[in-house]
């Protein structure tokens, strides 16, 4: 019985112990959920209030065109229980790291007939990098293992992203998605996002 509540002493210990931590900067954090580091500055879920494309596009075949992407997709896809970026601590090859989520709306075609240009329905998609924050330069460093100048994935790619005053951030994506303005058919996009922090 002794051994049993010495053991489950050590354990509250231990928990206590790693729940709090000093930051770069010598300033104590408790239970921030990332170590300690400075990386805990952007922590949180946040929702996009902005989309911007780089070129005018009819992505939901309505034949209009435009470059703010909420116009062009279907509101849905930004109503649902799950916010467009996620920053947080996980797990990722048994190591702690800080990660951003994206989940960018990814189009989903269907071709009805050769002589009809077809309908999308659209549906979020993630896109996971680890993250390194310097809270002193508000600077982010993302880990990107993709080769320079190579083409994005089907769910797109990461290109920049920036603090974007008070619990915003700004990221730059590339992504394909499809345009049912003539000539039809899948475009590279650079597409701007601003996210606000939930």
């Amino acid at each position: 019985m002794r051994t049993s509540l010495l053991k489950s002493l050590a354990l509250i210990g231990f928990f206590a112990a790693t729940s709090c931590g000093t930051s770069e900067d010598g300033s104590s954090s408790i239970g921030n959920g990332s170590n300690g580091n400075a990386s805990s500055n952007l922590g949180g879920s946040y929702n996009i209030i902005s989309m911007v494309s780089n070129i005018s596009v009819d992505l939901n075949n309505d034949g209009v065109t435009s470059n703010d992407l909420f116009t062009e997709i279907d509101p849905e896809v930004f109503n649902t229980q799950i916010p467009e970026l996620e920053i947080k601590p996980v797990v990722v090859n048994n190591q702690l790291e800080n990660m951003m989520s994206f989940y960018l709306p990814h189009s989903n075609v269907t071709i009805e007939s050769p002589t009809s240009t077809g309908s999308v329905r659209f549906s979020k998609t993630g896109l996971g990098y680890v993250y390194e924050f310097d809270s002193n330069t508000q600077t982010i460093s993302i880990e990107d293992s993709t080769t320079p100048g190579s083409q994005p994935g089907i769910y797109g790619h990461i290109e920049s992203i920036e603090v974007y005053g008070a619990n915003g951030l700004k990221a730059i994506f590339t992504k394909y998605y499809y345009d049912f303005s003539a000539p039809a058919g899948w475009k590279l996009l650079t597409v701007t996002c601003i996210y606000r922090r939930t």
